[in-house]
């Protein structure tokens, strides 16, 4: 197919309602297994720099927040620690255990509570805390706790300078680095999701609904059906709706076993061979398409491979007979010669016989 006619304008309008088929249509999975083959991973990529579009400008606001409260320089301010192997986070001196951080703005923006007192006062309007075991967000959506062994390397010691250098490069970060990783990070869950559920909608389609596909079209169906999964992580970045990671892989399952109904009903309802020609035309041309490339790679071998002709017993045979053709006066010379003494042949015989004869007298001759 050329670019021209892939990239046509009813083409698009057809590619843009894929999501939206995917969300509520599950006759679109017929669709998408007999006639989408190999697009399961282009399509996740695909929703993925979708999705990340409204995402990117959530976490570029985040960003400008946090460099406002001047989260870069104050970070310099937080005393030596250690992080050790339980991941609890200490500081080198014990009178620094609790610290108010603020910004030029006298803003309190961090607030260092490795001894997890219960804050008060202008601590409680701080977004960042940072307690012995994890750090504290504090935002309109709600508060997140991200423990410290999840980011950091334990049985090692915090060094307030190169954080902070760190984290001022990542709140600089250009808004087009912010929509690439925010990508990958879409697609990296979305991807992983799919191949899980595929891999349990394989056995589920083969043992429970009797239906024999391959691993990679089961994956596809999967793709397809993380749509919705791909939403919901869209929706986290606006409100706080915290969601398990099995959530998002019952998503494209649940899509997956509708389907196998809807399957095996409509199987019920017309029969095989309808539906082999109502949704397998894409299928048989492929097959034709393959026995006919079959056919000419064996034409292909029949004049280039072992069984091709000879053409050079052709020519000698050719050869022979244009020297047949040329010697034909001498060959009827000798064939009417050859004629010839046959016909002489019985006279000299029957002469031979003659002569053997007795005669005389005494012979007597009817």
């Amino acid at each position: 197919m050329q670019l021209n006619t892939l990239f046509s304008i009813n083409n698009l309008k057809t590619y843009f309602q894929y999501p939206l088929r995917a969300l509520i249509s599950r006759s679109f999975y017929f669709h998408i297994l007999f006639c989408q083959r190999g697009l399961g991973f282009f399509y996740l990529l695909c929703i993925s720099i979708v999705l990340s579009v409204p995402a990117s400008y959530q976490v570029a606001g985040i960003l400008k927040y946090f460099r406002g409260l001047e989260i870069s320089s104050l970070v310099s301010q937080i005393p030596a620690s250690y992080l050790n192997s339980q991941g609890l986070l200490s500081p080198n001196d014990n009178s620094e255990n609790f610290k108010i951080l603020r910004n030029s703005k006298n803003q309190p923006a961090i607030v260092y509570n490795t001894e997890n007192r219960t804050l008060s006062d202008d601590a409680l309007a701080a977004p960042i805390e940072l307690k012995s075991d994890a750090f504290i967000i504090k935002s309109a959506k709600g508060v997140s706790s991200i423990p410290y062994i999840a980011i950091f390397e334990t049985d090692s010691n915090f060094k307030p300078y190169e954080s902070a250098v760190a984290i001022e490069e990542a709140l600089s970060a250009p808004m087009i680095t912010v929509w690439l990783m925010v990508s990958l990070w879409f697609y990296s869950i979305l991807l992983f999701t799919a191949c899980v559920a595929g891999l349990i909608a394989k056995f589920f389609m083969l043992y429970i609904s009797k239906i024999r596909v391959y691993l990679s079209s089961a994956i596809r169906l999967c793709s397809f059906g993380s749509t919705l999964a791909g939403v919901i992580l869209l929706v986290q970045f606006f409100f706080y709706v915290p969601i398990n990671f099995s959530i998002l892989v019952i998503i494209p399952l649940a899509y997956v076993v509708m389907f196998c109904h809807e399957f095996r009903k409509e199987l019920a309802r017309i029969g095989l061979e309808a539906f082999k020609h109502k949704y397998v035309p894409f299928a048989e041309q492929n097959e034709a398409f393959e026995k006919e490339q079959e056919r000419r790679r064996s034409s292909i071998d029949e004049l280039t491979g072992r069984n091709a002709p000879d053409f050079s017993n052709q020519n000698t045979a050719h050869d022979n007979s244009q020297n047949s053709e040329n010697n034909a006066p001498e060959n009827k010379a000798a064939q009417e010669n050859s004629i010839s003494n046959d016909d002489n042949q019985p006279k000299q015989n029957e002469h031979n016989n003659d002569s053997d004869k007795p005669s005389g007298p005494g012979y007597f001759a009817p």
